[in-house]
């Protein structure tokens, strides 16, 4: 704990922030469809659909027709690594968005998790326990023993034992998840070149390379 120690007494001496082929699109405009919440959508056929954000990683296709959003009708199970219609396993009266990036989502019996990066599990759901989320923008997911950001698994990182910390400059606030002896950044493992780009003073570039990659 020496490290992470001496890095919030850091913090309080300087800062005192393709789609995957199995992931089914509806392809139709919107229009085509009823508004049922926020986020839920519904056909004639009362098929439900999920509206999230189309991210540039999921469509590397330079063509100009690419729309904001995307349309998602299945969500795989993850003990049966199976695809689910979405109407089967949504509760839609008490579904809900967790963070305004719309990673996740939750209803009385499952949290629902939307990856940015494509994989064959891209949209997938777990039990609706255990579950928790925190961050300026909730964007920090802990599940048991696993942590996420942005519904990306952060591998190996030891979530009981960190913290999040907020390092500012005059432009720029940054939101981190601090171990002992590792700082996490977007949920990437920040190392010497990464922090060479964050709009930080230079004092607190060097206490943070002396602190974590002396």
């Amino acid at each position: 704990m020496k490290n992470l120690v001496l890095f919030f007494c850091f913090v309080a001496l300087f800062a005192c922030k393709e789609v995957d082929k199995d992931i089914s699109l509806a392809e139709a405009d919107e229009q085509t469809y009823t508004q049922i919440s926020s986020h839920l959508y519904r056909d004639s056929a009362s098929n439900i659909y999920l509206k999230v954000k189309n991210k540039p990683s999921l469509h590397p296709s330079k063509t100009k027709n690419i729309k904001d959003s995307i349309f998602l009708s299945d969500v795989f199970e993850m003990e049966t690594n199976k695809k689910l219609p979405l109407k089967q396993v949504i509760d839609t009266a008490s579904f809900e968005a967790i963070n305004q990036n719309g990673n996740y989502f939750k209803d009385r019996n499952k949290v629902y998790i939307y990856e940015n990066t494509p994989k064959p599990a891209q949209f997938y759901y777990v039990p609706n326990t255990n579950v928790s989320f925190f961050g300026k923008s909730n964007d920090f997911m802990q599940n048991e023993d696993k942590l996420y950001f942005q519904g990306a698994l952060m591998e190996g990182v030891d979530s009981e034992n960190g913290k999040l910390v907020y390092l500012s400059s005059k432009k720029i606030s940054y939101e981190l998840f601090a171990t002992d002896d590792q700082l996490y950044f977007d949920g990437i493992a920040l190392d010497v070149e990464r922090l060479k780009y964050l709009e930080l003073p230079q004092e607190t570039k060097d206490s943070l390379s002396y602190i974590y990659f002396h």
